[in-house]
């Protein structure tokens, strides 16, 4: 052997043999076979077939081919999660006429920017601006940027040819801004007021009796009866406008039923001193005003509603 063929036989030995793709592909093809077998033993149960777990009914809610079934258990097949949009469409507190009425102390106080029709403006009380005889006060709540308000005024409007004299709308806007014609559809008020109140005084007063939740969004009507007290009240737009009279004619009905009969006393200037200065000895309360009787010429203690 000569050393070319020896050193050929010693390079063999140290690379092994070399492999047979017959053989690699033949080993590829056993080993998919075992794990495609292991796979679907996996799936077959003992009874041979395909095991599946049943899918219960409560999971995907009645059928919408039975809707009686649906009914009966109280749940819809889909049950959507309510929106924004969806809250603010419904009011939060519907217009009622209150089984009770409450006392305003606190809203009759608060100061409000009041416009006259002169474009004069000064501050006062909610009281001082209501009527001094006994009548009936529908408050509203609004803002320049509110459009369900202004969606509201025509219909008060129109309410308010039959409402007579007897009846006074008092508009409250909410903060700075040009009205931009809107008093052209308002309805007829004697004094514009603006309220600067954080929150609104409206609001802060109805929730701390209850009959408002805190910050509630406008607009916000009250109707307060011959006492100015408070027997209505709506959070969110007035759509039942007839709805609404009725509670008004309802208010106007009692101004001639003694709940709201003036109390007086009635005296005669008979001696030269009460000729003189009547109301000086005739001892009216703090929250009355004396006045003479233009039918009779006889002084009387009126509740002063000023």
């Amino acid at each position: 052997m000569t050393p070319e063929e020896a050193g050929r036989r010693q390079d063999s030995r140290t690379e092994g043999p070399a492999l047979d793709p017959r053989r690699v592909l033949l080993i590829g093809a056993g080993l998919a076979a075992v794990f495609g077998a292991l796979a679907v033993w996996s799936l077959i149960g003992d009874s041979g077939g395909i095991s599946q777990a049943p899918i219960s009914q409560e999971a995907i809610g009645p059928s919408s081919s039975d809707p009686d079934e649906a009914g009966s258990t109280g749940k819809s097949a889909v049950q959507p999660l309510p929106t924004a949009q969806s809250k603010q469409s419904e009011p939060i507190v519907q217009g009622r006429l209150l089984e009770k009425s409450r006392d305003l102390p606190g809203l009759l106080a608060s100061q409000f920017q009041r416009f006259r029709p002169d474009g004069s403006a000064t501050f006062t009380s909610l009281r001082n601006i209501l009527p001094a005889v006994r009548s009936v006060t529908v408050i509203n709540v609004w803002a320049t940027y509110c459009e369900p308000c202004k969606r509201e005024f025509p219909g008060f409007s129109a309410l308010q040819a039959g409402w007579g004299n007897n009846v006074r709308f008092v508009p409250i806007q909410l903060g700075e801004g040009e009205a931009r014609g809107l008093h052209t559809i308002m309805p007829e008020a004697p004094d514009q007021l603006v309220d600067y109140t954080p929150g609104g005084a409206v609001q802060a007063e109805l929730a701390k009796l209850g009959e408002l939740p805190k910050d509630a969004p406008i607009p916000i009507t009250l109707l307060l009866d011959c006492r100015q007290e408070l027997r209505w009240v709506q959070q969110g737009e007035v759509t039942d406008m007839q709805a609404f009279d009725r509670a008004v004619q309802a208010l106007r009905e009692e101004l001639s039923t003694p709940r709201c009969a003036v109390k007086t006393q009635p005296i005669a200037p008979s001696t030269p001193v009460l000729a003189a200065d009547p109301c000086r000895y005739l001892k009216c309360k703090a929250d009355q005003v004396c006045e003479k009787r233009k039918l009779d010429g006889t002084y009387h203690c009126l509740d002063d509603l000023r």
